[in-house]
């Protein structure tokens, strides 16, 4: 029993939890019902683990770029790169978990830390961005009132992919050629005519 008294990790890492010290009862027969004694930490290079909204999960591929911000190095961002993905949605939170691996070789992350990450999605998506104001809630579903040919107003049925505050990012029903109407009345209808204020045409 006494060679059990010096415990080797098979890497080289930190300590980052100690659960014993001097004088504390260690039962050899506690089996897995008992607490580790350490818990080690290689923090040569970091595994981040981000859960993706499935809107955006088309777009995830392997060895994509991603940038970490932390709070305690503010206006700094650290690089890391997609390795892996679950390659299945979940059922709760309706996204795809992947795995990032940030190098640390000045040992400035920390494990178990929480950062906000951007990733870098390639370019060519059809998605749209449009102000919350321009929203019509009907009952057959949400529209947008949209101009047409001599003026009239053409109702557009669209779908959201993601909400952002004051702008919602449009997956279908409108194309980049389409002039929106920004907050129109509720009474406003299709085939109504309408008088585009000077200015505004094109912003």
């Amino acid at each position: 029993m006494k060679t059990f008294a010096r415990i080797v990790a098979p890497f080289d890492g930190v300590v980052t939890e100690r659960t014993v010290d001097i004088g504390t009862l260690v039962n050899a027969g506690a089996g897995s019902s008992g607490s580790s004694l350490f818990t080690i930490s290689d923090t040569h290079k970091m595994r981040v683990y981000v859960r993706v909204p499935q809107n955006y999960s088309a777009q995830i591929h392997e060895h994509m770029k991603a940038l970490l911000t932390l709070p305690e190095y503010p206006g700094e961002t650290f690089p890391a790169e997609l390795v892996s993905t679950s390659n299945a949605i979940s059922n709760q939170s309706n996204t795809l978990l992947v795995q990032l691996e940030a190098e640390n070789l000045k040992d400035r992350l920390k494990a178990g830390e929480y950062a906000q990450v951007v990733l870098q999605l390639p370019a060519g998506g059809q998605n749209l961005r449009i102000p919350v104001g321009a929203l019509l809630f009907r009952s057959d579903g949400l529209h947008v009132a949209t101009v047409g040919q001599d003026n009239h107003v053409v109702m557009k049925t669209i779908k959201i992919a993601a909400d952002f505050g004051t702008t919602v990012e449009v997956s279908s029903g409108l194309t980049a050629s389409d002039n929106v109407i920004d907050n129109p009345p509720d009474s406003l209808q299709s085939g109504d005519v309408v008088r585009i204020a000077a200015g505004a045409a094109g912003s």
